[in-house]
């Protein structure tokens, strides 16, 4: 798995964003991904990329469901849970889980404020 998000992290870094960090909480009947990176010495949001055109609106949804997809995929994922994956700008990977009803604002903002 981590290899395989690495990757397509190396797909971001191929349209000129660099220090990314991401967060994907995905279970079986969902997933969130959001990632911030550096563009032209700004960092930005995922979603905020998108919408000032620095990359593709498609881009970013088919990136945040190909890192579902690894995820779901992998021998790590656990059907009945949340699964929590963060990969850090510096290629460190990390997955832990939750209650599937765990309140993911808490642990979208503890990420962000890790950063």
């Amino acid at each position: 798995m981590k290899n395989k998000i690495l990757d397509a992290i190396k797909g971001l870094e191929e349209n000129g964003i660099s220090n990314i960090n991401l967060l994907a909480l995905v279970s079986n009947g969902s997933y969130e991904v959001v990632f911030y990176g550096d563009y032209q010495g700004e960092t930005y949001q995922s979603n905020e990329m998108a919408e000032k055109d620095i990359i593709g609106t498609n881009m970013v949804d088919d990136f945040y469901k190909k890192i579902a997809t690894i995820i779901r995929e992998s021998d790590d994922y656990l059907i009945d849970k949340m699964n929590i994956v963060k990969c850090r700008k510096d290629g460190s990977v990390n997955i832990s889980y939750d209650e599937k009803n765990c309140r993911v604002y808490k642990i979208k903002k503890e990420w962000k404020s890790s950063l």
